[in-house]
């Protein structure tokens, strides 16, 4: 899917203009990634909080409850810290929300990446590829290379800190410290 939108985006541009038409392109993938991920991840612990907050039972203290709900390893953790009667509870009840909220961001993923394919496919359909030939025209040709005349002495540049050391119309620190 990333190649076919790429390639559809940068052969939808001006051939002089496909280089940022690309960069674009992979920048408004990599923040629509990010932003999903913050999107979709803040509604997994938003539910599973929630979710985790009616579950445990009356018995676990206040604190424990508090670090139990802010992430799984955090549950995971009070229930080795809770009596043996205690622990499975808030344990159970912490793999039920995150198991809850892992599927409602999935299904949510899926709905949004349904959507923005049949909106891109209906929305696209449309545009035409500048790089592709239209109907009856021939592909361009490449022309002939042509031969260069080549300098009948080679001439090798040596570049240090103070210039060009066999440049023509340069001065060497030598010539001038000489003067």
């Amino acid at each position: 899917m990333f190649t076919a939108t790429t390639d559809l985006i940068v052969s939808s541009a001006p051939p002089e203009r496909a280089g940022a038409a690309s960069g674009i392109s992979e920048t408004g993938a990599e923040l629509g990634g990010a932003l999903g991920i913050a999107i979709l991840g803040s509604i997994g612990v938003a539910l599973y909080r929630s979710r985790l907050a009616d579950a445990l039972p009356a018995g676990v203290p206040r604190e424990t409850a508090a670090v139990a709900r802010d992430t799984l390893r955090g549950a995971v953790s009070v229930a080795g810290q809770l009596p043996q009667g205690l622990a499975s509870a808030p344990l159970a009840a912490a793999r039920e929300a995150f198991t809850q909220g892992l599927h409602l961001t999935a299904l949510l993923s899926a709905a949004v990446a349904a959507a923005v394919a049949v909106t891109a496919t209906v929305l696209l359909r449309a545009v035409p590829a500048t790089s592709q030939a239209q109907p009856g025209e021939q592909p361009a040709t490449i022309p002939e290379p042509v031969a260069v005349a080549q300098p009948e002495e080679a001439v090798q540049v040596i570049r240090s800190g103070s210039g060009c050391l066999a440049c023509p119309g340069e001065r060497r620190l030598s010539d001038v410290q000489g003067a």
